[in-house]
């Protein structure tokens, strides 16, 4: 009777350490997904008074880019490489 309650507590166990590793390995693969990316960009300048912020894209996304945001909540995708990007970009970063 000692050896089974031993064996079922070493099982309890072991299935407790199961579920945590696979718990941390959800949790990684949902850090890892990237919640936007952009697959194509604005043409238009967008005025600096319209903008409230701004996020970058993920890594993970197969394009670096530069997500407006609006003051309609409207979220707008632009190429960092543009001049008129970077000083918006400033822009946000300053006020």
């Amino acid at each position: 009777m000692q050896v089974s309650a031993s064996l079922l507590c070493l099982l309890l166990t072991a299935a407790a350490v199961s579920i945590q590793v696979l718990a941390q390995a959800d949790m990684k693969h949902i850090e890892e997904t990237p919640l936007a990316c952009c697959f194509t960009f604005t043409r238009n300048r967008i005025p600096l008074r319209l903008l409230r912020d701004y996020q970058l894209t993920s890594n993970m996304c197969s394009q670096q880019a530069v997500i407006f945001k609006t003051r309609a909540n409207r979220q707008i995708c632009a190429d960092p490489n543009q001049m008129w990007v970077q000083k918006a970009v400033n822009y946000l970063n300053s006020s």
